[in-house]
């Protein structure tokens, strides 16, 4: 770098890494809108540990569930002990996170 008086000086080359997006996961919600639960249908590449956590729209923590997933899955959440309302379904991945409404009934 060249200032304004001349004077030159090196900065250190700083290597930047970005993680694989989680757009390299399928993950799909049904029946939405439901009345008493949610099946995901999740595809990874290879084995990776997922968790599901539904909040309120506020943010509230309602519900967290935890799997292995390897390849194609199908996870199945109750949500009968959930009043009627609209949630945030947040997938958490090894390589990023997806999030997705939930409506229920």
């Amino acid at each position: 770098i060249v200032d304004f008086d001349g004077y030159t000086d090196y900065s250190d080359i700083v290597v930047l890494e970005r993680k694989a997006e989680a757009a390299n996961v399928d993950v799909a919600i049904f029946p939405n809108p439901t009345f008493d639960e949610i099946n995901i249908d999740i595809e990874t590449i290879g084995n990776q540990d997922v968790s599901f956590e539904i909040s309120s729209v506020t943010g509230k923590l309602l519900k967290t569930v935890s799997r292995e997933i390897n390849g194609k899955e199908r996870v199945n959440i109750n949500l009968v002990d959930l009043p009627s309302g609209i949630y945030i379904l947040n997938t958490n991945l090894e390589n990023g996170q997806i999030a997705q409404k939930i409506v229920k009934y």
